[in-house]
């Protein structure tokens, strides 16, 4: 009974797949004319800033996926749906804040036109620029004369790379200036659609004002710590200075013995106002140099 009973089932089952075959076949053959992708082409209109044309172009969707077709004008919109949030943000990116996007689709068309509006509005721009420690209190960053400007100024377009490009050179001045754990905290930027223009706060928490201190070198494998510490552009208790730590850093890495340094400033309790710095090196795989010389000592060449 079990026996025929499986052997019934088996058959039945041959049957039915047989069944399916011949089914996905004749989808097969069908299936390109119901299931052809939708050809398309899209263009973006009402643009005379031409960087911001270009950048609208590269972060379209309907543009960089040409040449992936949708598989229905449902899935067309749902792409342009896309491309109005990414083409806005854009849009802010440049200072144009105020930006509108909206788009048609004429079906009739082959292949389908996908028009896409663009009103730019007006250019906005930066109308003031405050700098905070974390109490709220107004933070003086002092600025070296010989350093290039900031990337922002009042006046200037309220574009967020040169927002951002500002912060970390505000950072980078208060560690040439003794601050090595100076820190971001939330940027504050404010709007103004009835003036058009931004006011940006910067929150930053600079630490306390530390001085050099000793240093430790870790990672050699065949030389000598004191050929790392030769080439240290410090010395323990000068004040500390971000741009001394980026010259040690590239001088170990110009030599050609080292394929990663990291020197990083760490908070010695020991000492208050010191920083204790961390080398942290990996060596390059040895080299021979000439007629059995190599870079394995103190001193850089030896036998």
């Amino acid at each position: 009974m079990f026996a025929e009973a499986s052997l019934v089932t088996s058959r039945a089952a041959r049957r039915r797949g047989l069944t399916l075959l011949i089914g996905g076949a004749l989808a097969c053959l069908c299936g390109p004319s119901v299931l052809a992708d939708l050809r398309y082409k899209a263009k973006i209109t009402g643009v005379e800033d031409s960087s911001l044309a270009d950048l609208l172009d590269d972060v379209s969707e309907l543009k960089s996926l040409d040449d992936r077709l949708p598989s229905s004008e449902e899935a067309l919109r749902r792409r342009a749906d896309r491309d109005l949030g990414l083409l806005q943000d854009a849009a802010h990116s440049l200072g144009y804040w105020n930006a509108q996007f909206s788009y048609e689709i004429d079906a009739a068309s082959d292949p389908v036109d996908v028009t896409v509006m663009a009103n730019p509005g007006p250019l906005y721009r930066i109308v003031s620029i405050e700098i905070r420690d974390p109490s709220g209190k107004p933070l003086i960053v002092p600025i070296d004369p010989a350093a290039p400007p900031l990337p922002l100024k009042p006046g200037d377009p309220a574009r967020t790379e040169p927002v951002i490009a500002t912060e970390n050179a505000l950072l980078a001045a208060l560690g040439h200036a003794g601050y090595p754990f100076a820190k971001p905290g939330e940027r504050r930027v404010v709007v103004d659609h009835d003036t058009r223009t931004m006011a940006i706060t910067y929150m930053l928490d600079p630490g306390r004002r530390m001085r050099f201190g000793t240093a430790s070198v870790t990672g050699l494998e065949r030389l000598d710590p004191d050929y790392v510490e030769r080439r240290v552009q410090w010395r323990p208790g000068e004040p500390y200075d971000n741009r001394k730590v980026d010259e040690t850093r590239k001088r170990l890495i110009e030599s050609g013995l080292f394929s990663t340094v990291k020197i990083t400033p760490v908070n010695d309790t020991a000492v208050a106002d010191q920083a204790r710095m961390e080398i942290e090196t990996t060596e390059r795989a040895h080299r021979t140099i000439g007629a059995g010389l190599a870079y394995n000592t103190s001193e850089g060449a030896g036998a």
